[in-house]
């Protein structure tokens, strides 16, 4: 494996020996999502275990909207290069807007597999300059592709995690 070293000002120049493991994080995402959302029956699906709690599946748009967000911004800043910047993005509305569509779970999934496994390829293909290029993101200030990765990597594991305790409060 390569290892890179990031520029100073990257968010996770110190946590990151090797960045390319984001790209692994993310495929291993993508494997757990799909295992934990084919675990439940369809009714299961919407089923909140507290009021205030999502269910599965608005959990999974919110993942979806994120994903839908944050992996066009990488390959916009490996397009447009340094200094570029970004509009600000609600991906709760975003997901309120694309889940009227109302395609079936298993369309959606295999959308976000297909995003998921082009973005995971290009990543793995990427440079130690394209890993460090940055942008100009409205709240969080410069952030390069390695930052985009990580913050999207963790973002998702946060959210398995969650699933797989609304996976075992509806199954219960």
């Amino acid at each position: 494996m390569v290892t890179y070293d990031l520029p100073s000002g990257c968010l996770y120049a110190g946590l990151l020996p090797y960045v390319p493991t984001c790209a692994d994080r993310l495929d291993s995402t993508l494997t757990r999502l799909q295992e934990l959302l084919h675990s439940l029956r369809p009714d299961q699906l919407s089923a909140k275990p507290s009021d205030e709690a999502w269910s599965a599946e608005q959990l999974f748009e919110h993942v979806r909207a994120s994903e839908a967000i944050v992996a066009p911004r990488i390959v916009q800043l490996l397009v447009h290069g340094p200094g570029l910047s970004w509009p600000s993005f609600d991906e709760r509305r975003w997901a309120m807007i694309a889940g009227r569509a109302q395609l079936p779970l298993d369309d959606r999934l295999a959308l976000f597999e297909l995003r998921r496994r082009e973005l995971v390829a290009l990543l793995r293909d990427l440079t130690a300059e394209e890993w460090s290029r940055r942008g100009d993101h409205p709240q969080l200030g410069r952030l390069s592709v390695a930052d985009l990765c990580e913050g999207m990597a963790g973002h998702e594991e946060e959210h398995c995690r969650q699933l797989a305790e609304i996976v075992r409060a509806v199954r219960r």
